[in-house]
């Protein structure tokens, strides 16, 4: 699954897969991946912020957001 970044919007992954962010022609995408786990984790948000940094550098802002009170 695939769907482009816009503006405004909040994306949240389905269970059990992670988030990738991706560009292709000037245009940032998300793509959900079931990879391996990372740290036992599938849910990493490791990988996401990685590729995050990776894939839009500078240009990225990003929040987490825990429920933890």
């Amino acid at each position: 699954m695939r769907a482009p970044l816009v503006n405004g919007y909040v994306y949240v992954a389905l269970g059990d897969y992670y988030i990738r962010v991706v560009r292709r022609s000037g245009c940032y995408s998300c793509v959900c991946c079931d990879r391996y786990p990372v740290k036992y984790y599938r849910l990493s948000v490791d990988v996401m912020f990685s590729e995050i940094a990776e894939t839009a550098g500078k240009y990225a802002t990003s929040i987490v957001l825990t429920g933890m009170g």
